[in-house]
């Protein structure tokens, strides 16, 4: 924390604060630096109040992010991501994270200045999210060359999950429904697109699929309910089998 003491008239005011919050919205363990110094930041729904040596020099901050992967990791193969500039008044970017197996996660920071202009507010996110706004458990599935990749992530009705993709090359997926192992037909989930899936279920035969991407906060995947007669093709694209 940092003292700060300014004349006021015929008084003194003083501020206690902290130049860096650090809030990880990710499901990561990760080590968060400036210059350096580096600070462990947990899984948990609280900032992380980070106040750095040297912190009153004029030289500009540079932040870095370090995963943490599980205890049978290779650490050693873990490396610091690129820097990153902290010395903005906001800004919304995305970085890259490598670890063991060649492994790449990517990070989307967002940073905001408060309102009295002394702490920033840094908040680290997953660079894709998926949301299921449908009424049904669904499970999805990484495919490269149309091979599974990765063992399949659940998300519940209304619920919102990180995603990390172990291939950044092949950009294709597939889902299911919980109770069905039949898996719909591949999507691409990095190109932003709207189509609707077909499904090998007699009551739910389609389920809607949004992809939104940018390059600066990374992509969102939104499933969402599709009854008959909800839309024309004209304006949606009908993946099959």
């Amino acid at each position: 924390m940092i003292l700060r003491v300014d004349a006021y008239h015929e008084s003194y005011r003083l501020l206690l604060f902290s130049p860096f919050w650090i809030l990880n919205c990710t499901d990561l363990k990760i080590d968060f630096q400036i210059e350096n110094n580096r600070t462990f930041i947990d899984v948990i729904e609280i900032p992380y109040l980070i106040c750095p040596e040297n912190i009153a020099s004029e030289t500009s901050k540079k932040g870095q992010i370090f995963i943490h992967e599980s205890e049978q990791s290779d650490t050693t193969v873990a490396k610091l991501s690129e820097k990153f500039s902290l010395d903005v008044i906001k800004s919304t970017g995305l970085t890259s994270c490598k670890v063991s197996n060649n492994r790449i996660y990517m990070i989307c920071v967002d940073i905001a200045t408060s309102s009295f202009g002394l702490t920033k507010l840094v908040t680290l996110s997953p660079a894709m999210v998926i949301i299921n706004k449908s009424t049904i458990g669904i499970e999805i599935i990484e495919t490269a060359s149309d091979q599974k990749q990765n063992k399949c992530e659940s998300i519940n009705p209304e619920q919102l999950i990180p995603f990390w993709p172990r291939n950044t090359k092949d950009i294709t997926a597939r889902i299911r429904y919980a109770d069905n192992q039949i898996t719909s037909s591949p999507f691409k989930r990095t190109q932003k697109h709207r189509a609707l899936l077909r499904m090998d279920d007699e009551e739910r035969p389609a389920i809607f699929v949004e992809v939104t991407a940018t390059d600066f906060d990374g992509v969102k995947i939104i499933f969402e309910d599709y009854e008959i007669g909800d839309i024309t093709f004209t304006y949606c694209k009908l993946l099959t089998q």
